[in-house]
């Protein structure tokens, strides 16, 4: 018997199913996804620069976001 929680509503196997025929995504299409949302969460300057996102904080404090494919 199948547990009520794992079942899947019609939305969820709809949106499944469109997930699942999509192309592949390279990793500079996930970074440009991500850094909207780092830019609209943080107070940085951000961007893309050789495969990464450098974020820089106005404190000082500078990280660097690496995507890459397995």
């Amino acid at each position: 018997m199948e547990n009520d929680k794992n079942k899947k509503t019609p939305q969820q196997r709809l949106e499944l199913i469109y997930a699942t025929c999509e192309g592949k995504t390279d990793a500079e299409q996930v970074l440009k996804e991500i850094l909207p949302l780092i830019e609209d969460y943080f107070v940085c300057n951000a961007e893309i620069e050789n495969s990464e996102i450098k974020v820089q904080f106005y404190n000082g404090q500078k990280f660097r976001i690496c995507v890459k494919e397995d």
